[in-house]
This record gives C-alpha cells, structure tokens and sequence, in this order.
C-alpha cells in the first residue's frame, strides 16, 4: 500500500521558471533549533563552496541558533556567501522562494 501525502504549500511558493542567471542559489527555511542541523548544512555548504560566490545559501528562519549559526557563518568566513535572514511572514518567504534556484 502506498500513502499518498498531499502538499501542502500554497501556489504562491511555486516557481514560475527557469531563468538564467550569472549565480547558484539555495533556499532553506525552518525554525533554527539543533535537531535540524543547520550546523551541518553551513558546515557542508563551506566545505563545498567556499570561495566560489557565485553559489549562495539563505536561510529563512528564527530560533534558539540563530546567533551561533551566525557565528559559525562568521568563523568559517562564508559571510558573502550564507545569509540568515531570521523570521519571515509567509508572504515574504514566497518572494525569497520565487527569486532563487534550489529548495534544501
């Protein structure tokens, strides 16, 4: 048997195509705390691209790590290249989603 889990995201966050662009960005969004492990992902994101600011990583959300992660960012000096945007409104999220190229 095979459960079928519907989305639930609202149209407004649907990518409206493809477009070309001189950069390589990533959009990550949820509440900061450890069990998510965006340390890791900061971590792995500077192992991977450090140096190469043309790809860039936002991370959308508030929480308990906001500013260890902010921190990190700062000690791994990817301050160009990872943002932390702390919490937004739906609507503003949507807008985020539109304008980069891939989901974590």
């Amino acid at each position: 048997m095979i459960d079928v889990i519907p989305n639930m995201t609202a149209s407004c966050f649907y990518y409206k195509g493809l477009q070309q662009h001189k950069s390589f960005s990533f959009v990550t969004t949820g509440k900061l705390v450890h069990v998510k492990a965006f340390d890791l992902l900061i971590d792995a994101f500077a192992e991977a691209f450090r140096g190469d600011e043309s790809i860039m990583l936002t991370t959308i959300g508030g929480g308990k790590l906001y500013h260890f992660l902010e921190r990190q960012i700062s000690k791994l000096h990817m301050e160009k290249q990872i943002t932390l945007t702390g919490y937004k409104e739906p609507a503003e999220v949507a807008d985020i989603y539109r304008i980069r190229e891939h989901c974590i």
